[in-house]
């Protein structure tokens, strides 16, 4: 599949970000704390779960161990999800250690579930997406034509994509639902750029107040927590979009082009961000400039 400027990419891990700013969205509207524990929002949690909260399913220092799924794509439900990672054995006392988690992240999708009485992708949009002007990402709700959505690729062999794995009713199920799976466009993680200089989204104090909980996307390759002046590299657009294209675009060239693009991107984001032109035409002018120039 040919890349292109409004190629759609499958953002891998780089979904828990996001349900981590719809967590802090819902604390700011005051609908719940991330010092709130478990049982909250959870029937029979169970005695050595009780001091679990959801700061600690933020931070993947839960306990939990990463996945009660063999796939992600397992028709399960989120009660059934649920059951699982309570009933399960804690790998230490939450809090007191550290283990990368993606049923962490299934289980505050729950959350944001039980929360705003919505499904996960339709309360993400109204929380996050939406006031950051991010019309092409979700899990299906964007209905993005197939011939944009990028494909993975396997030992030289077309993979396919996650957008194929998940159009039964009911999907993304819940080992994939919150931590991994969502799809957008590189103008859409221009946005998320751009709304996390503002207050469009969380207004600057919950921001850096709970810089410690969103700062548990750094898992993703081993990144660091909170940056230089209190902004941390979670925070990053174009960090993102350099993982989430690499992810997405598999072996070889697609990968090269991808990171050229974020170069580009990431010299000129503040003339973007000052420009009148609109974000999509900006980008298609930086992105065949890039194959002029590659051609030369």
């Amino acid at each position: 599949v040919p890349m292109r400027p409004d190629s759609v990419f499958n953002l891998g891990s780089i979904t828990k970000p996001f349900t981590a700013a719809a967590i802090l969205r819902l604390q700011e509207l005051g609908k719940l704390k991330t010092s709130d524990p478990v049982s909250r929002f959870f029937d029979g949690v169970p005695a050595d779960k009780a001091a679990m909260t959801l700061e600690h399913l933020l931070t993947h220092s839960s306990g939990l161990e990463s996945d009660f799924s063999p796939t992600d794509y397992e028709p399960t439900t989120r009660e059934e999800y649920a059951r699982r990672a309570f009933a399960s054995r804690l790998l230490f006392a939450p809090g007191q250690g550290y283990e990368y988690a993606n049923s962490g992240y299934s289980l505050l999708a729950a959350v944001v579930e039980k929360t705003t009485g919505k499904d996960y992708e339709s309360a993400l949009a109204e929380l996050v997406l939406e006031p950051a002007g991010m019309v092409e990402t979700g899990y299906r709700a964007p209905r993005w034509d197939a011939a944009r959505v990028a494909h993975g690729y396997e030992d030289g062999e077309d993979w396919g994509t996650i957008l194929g794995r998940i159009q039964e009713p009911g999907a993304p199920f819940w080992a994939l639902r919150g931590n991994g799976g969502l799809h957008t466009t590189l103008a859409d993680m221009v946005r998320w750029d751009a709304a996390l200089r503002t207050d469009a989204v969380l207004t600057a104090a919950p921001v850096h107040a709970g810089a410690h909980e969103l700062a548990g996307a750094r898992t993703l390759a081993g990144l660091p927590g909170p940056g230089a002046g209190g902004r941390s590299l979670w925070s990053s657009g174009r960090l993102w979009l350099g993982i989430a294209l690499i992810a997405a675009a598999g072996l070889g060239y697609q990968q090269w082009l991808a990171w050229q693009t974020i170069s580009e991107l990431e010299e000129t984001d503040a003339a973007l961000l000052a420009s009148e032109l609109p974000i999509d035409a900006y980008l298609d002018l930086g992105f065949q400039n890039w194959l002029k120039t590659s051609d030369e």
